[in-house]
């Protein structure tokens, strides 16, 4: 998922102006419920930020390697804050485990891009499980597009909600046809 910059600024935006509000209404005698309840609110909105902010960190995290290898175009669906910190996090690790593990086996263990496999290394980069099944939304309508292992097709029409793998709509989430829910 793209990060919501734009939504973010906003939301921290609207945190401030309630922030003087805040202040305003905590000299005003008859601002108690006013007061109370934008207190609320900006908790509430100050919450959402972080757990926002804490996943999308979360999943740089859990994905270094993927992020910053780029192959489906992952750089342009983070901000650089959170390719800096996936940076940072891929060479801190490296360095782990570089003096704890790798330097101590032989000479074909001793990556953390590849596995040694025989012959030919096959890459350890760890990339989402996309076969599982979320729920989205169609913004769009969308047609019919494949849904299962024997030529099994879905219709996926405006306003729709439905349970499906992720792999078979992929494409149409990051062309903003479909969002998860």
């Amino acid at each position: 998922m793209a990060y919501q910059g734009a939504l973010v600024e906003r939301v921290r935006e609207q945190m401030e102006q309630q922030d003087r509000e805040i202040d305003r209404l905590e000299r005003d005698p008859d601002g108690d419920v006013a007061h109370e309840a934008l207190l609320l609110e900006r908790d509430r909105l100050r919450w959402l930020v972080k757990a926002y902010l804490r996943t999308r960190l979360a999943k740089v995290q859990e994905f270094a390697a993927l992020v910053l290898r780029d192959s489906n175009g992952v750089q342009r669906r983070v901000s650089p804050q959170e390719l800096k910190f996936a940076n940072d996090h891929y060479l801190a690790l490296g360095r782990l485990m570089n003096d704890a593990v790798l330097t101590h086996l032989p000479p074909n263990y001793s990556s953390l891009l590849k596995r040694f496999n025989g012959e030919s290394g096959q890459a350890l980069v760890e990339e989402p499980d996309t076969d599982v099944f979320v729920f989205c939304m169609v913004d769009r309508d969308c047609g019919q597009i494949p849904d299962g292992p024997n030529g099994e097709t879905a219709e996926l029409n405006a306003g729709d909600i439905l349970n499906i793998r992720y792999k078979h709509i992929a494409h149409l989430v990051h062309g903003g046809q479909v969002h998860l829910v």
